[in-house]
């Protein structure tokens, strides 16, 4: 039973940039992870999915779909809200839901409850997340990437082997661009000062045969024309090169170490933040005489949603 269809998506940005352009996909009565990196177009992709937002060209048809958003509104600590509002969604039944990293903000327990629940519905389900214990309940993908959108049918795990190996090649394809490009740029530069030594070598047998004007300014005219044709494909061809690599550029996986970001602490570091016999009550939760003090140090705060 197909839940949904989109043919010919094109989405945008608020900005305006274009995000995914000619989508094609049908929605059964299954459940797919929507992965890709961040700011690639996942959250634009499921509101254009669910009805919230209109796509820049296409159009989408089917099952009204429930979307709970990343971004929630409530007076709960931000992973109780989410419980709730993962928790409303789940008793209404849709024949198709779609969720925006709903793990984000909870606590353990809290991905524990949301892993049964997911496995227990029995609707359509489009899931986008970066946590991999809720990513290994999954064994279809929609995998959304610069260069475009695709579906992958496997594990996560086979999903990763497929991701990892796709970036390799991507970066050997990004450092072939860049020799092309700095190639073509050379070759230019060459065309160019090879064509300054003939221009003034031209002007001097011109000079000694002493040609009329109007010859001058027709040969002149022809040289601009030829040159001005030559310029604007090599200019095309250099921007179609510049635009790959800069897609791959994107597409890079960076990873730096910790402790290239942080500064090791000083000795005696003075204290960025002191707390002295703090008490604090919100609803439930309820600090009593907190006092503790930070300099240069990392400090993990950790707790069940709602503890305070």
């Amino acid at each position: 039973m197909t839940l949904l269809q989109a043919s010919g998506l094109r989405i945008q940005s608020a900005g305006g940039r274009t995000l995914i352009d000619g989508l094609n996909m049908q929605l059964e009565r299954d459940a797919v992870a929507l992965v890709g990196r961040n700011g690639v177009g996942k959250s634009t992709l499921l509101r254009v999915l669910s009805g919230a937002d209109a796509p820049a060209r296409g159009r989408v048809r089917g099952e009204r779909a429930l979307l709970v958003p990343q971004q929630l509104a409530g007076g709960l600590s931000p992973g109780e809200r989410r419980r709730y509002h993962l928790d409303l969604a789940f008793r209404q039944e849709p024949a198709l839901l779609l969720l925006d990293e709903p793990s984000r903000d909870l606590d353990e327990a809290g991905v524990r409850w949301l892993r049964q629940r997911l496995s227990a519905f029995d609707g359509g389900l489009v899931v986008a997340s970066h946590r991999e214990a809720i990513l290994e309940l999954f064994e279809h993908f929609f995998v959304v990437e610069e260069e475009g959108c695709r579906y992958f049918a496997g594990t996560f795990l086979q999903l990763k082997y497929d991701l990892d190996a796709r970036r390799r090649r991507a970066e050997r394809r990004f450092v072939a661009q860049l020799k092309d490009l700095e190639a073509s740029e050379v070759r230019h530069e060459r065309i160019l000062r090879r064509r300054r030594r003939k221009k003034n070598l031209g002007r001097l047998h011109e000079l000694g045969r002493n040609p009329s004007r109007g010859q001058l300014g027709a040969k002149t005219s022809y040289a601009q024309e030829s040159q001005g044709r030559a310029a604007k494909i090599r200019n095309h061809r250099q921007g179609k090169l510049r635009a790959r690599a800069a897609l791959f550029r994107q597409a890079l996986q960076v990873n730096l170490p910790l402790s290239r970001l942080l500064k090791a602490p000083g000795p005696n570091p003075s204290p960025a933040i002191r707390l002295q016999q703090i008490s604090l009550r919100r609803g439930e939760a309820h600090l009593r005489d907190v006092s503790f003090q930070i300099a240069q140090h990392r400090v993990a705060i950790t707790g069940p949603n709602g503890a305070g």
